[in-house]
């Protein structure tokens, strides 16, 4: 026969056991979901540019002479560094929250960037 006192402190060990790795996950979960968090961009004026590559000459199919929505945003994927300046690729999304271009690049001096 095990006497009641051990059979609390083993429940309560059990307890604390589990609220221990609950809390671990929930600090590495959070930690996970903020460090992911990607930079968002939106123009500076109608004059920016949507590139295909780091060249500020190379612009998008499409894109030629269409004017960019300052309401429109860019999601930054990563950042590319060239003789001709700093770039960002990554996603051009409509006002409406669609994305309408995929691994695009735009010049980083011609939009306003926030986040990571």
């Amino acid at each position: 026969m095990v006497p009641t006192i051990t059979l609390h402190w083993k429940l309560i060990w059990q307890l604390m056991t589990k609220l221990l790795l609950a809390a671990i996950a929930t600090i590495l979960l959070s930690g996970a979901a903020y460090a992911e968090e990607p930079m968002q961009c939106s123009p500076k004026d109608n004059t920016a540019r949507i590139l295909k590559s780091g060249n500020p000459n190379d612009t998008a199919p499409g894109w030629k002479l269409a004017i960019v929505p300052t309401a429109t945003s860019f999601t930054v994927k990563r950042t590319v560094n060239t003789d001709a300046g700093k770039y960002f690729q990554g996603d051009l999304i409509s006002t409406r929250g669609g994305k309408i271009g995929r691994n695009l690049f735009i010049l980083a001096q011609e939009w306003d960037c926030k986040g990571s």
